[in-house]
């Protein structure tokens, strides 16, 4: 059969096999590749070219170890400082509403012509009271002031004075580090201290 006539052979067959023809001597996948050199790859796959594979190179994944652990070294200490911000600001917050809290209970004392250790209501609960002022407990400072052991810990320790508590943040690497000190007044007419702040374990 001539050259003619091999190719009016080929397009009288149906398409696969004109096209087949084409190529007779090609292993199927370069058949299929020279059939369509110039189609975009999901055209090309589509006709039964084969792509590249889809999975990760190993250049690929050192890239990708390699920028998450500089992300790592530059995030980490970020959040690190940002949580001991918190914390901090957070013994802040609680100082403030200590101050707060004990300035009404002493006000209601006094207007109310009470008894220096008689104890107070505010906001419906029980506040005891000793010089006109809460108590350095929970029953009295903590109360008045509406800090949950939730968020803070309540400390007595050693080398504080007897008439005061320590109100700590935990979180940080050391509670017993991360505090502030509210101690109640030991003589009739002085204000409690709460200048005390301890932040090194924070």
């Amino acid at each position: 059969m001539t050259v003619s006539e091999d190719s009016g052979a080929a397009s009288a067959l149906p398409f696969p096999l004109r096209q087949g023809a084409r190529y007779p001597y090609l292993p199927l996948p370069l058949r299929e590749s020279a059939k369509h050199p110039t189609l975009p790859l999901p055209l090309r796959e589509r006709v039964g070219v084969r792509g590249a594979s889809n999975a990760f190179t190993l250049i690929e994944l050192v890239v990708v170890i390699v920028i998450l652990g500089i992300l790592a070294a530059v995030a980490l200490p970020r959040f690190v400082t940002f949580a001991r911000e918190a914390r901090i600001a957070k013994l802040e917050a609680a100082r403030g509403a200590v101050g707060t809290a004990s300035f009404l209970a002493n006000s209601m004392s006094l207007t109310n012509g009470l008894a220096p250790s008689a104890s107070v209501t505010l906001e419906g609960a029980t506040v005891t009271m000793s010089l006109s002022y809460p108590t350095a407990d929970t029953a009295g400072i903590v109360v008045a002031a509406g800090l949950s052991s939730k968020d803070y810990s309540f400390l007595n320790l050693p080398s504080a004075p007897a008439n005061s508590v320590a109100i700590a943040a935990p979180g940080g690497s050391d509670v017993t580090q991360c505090y502030f000190l509210y101690t109640s007044p030991t003589v009739q007419g002085n204000p409690p201290d709460f200048a005390t702040v301890v932040t090194a374990g924070c």
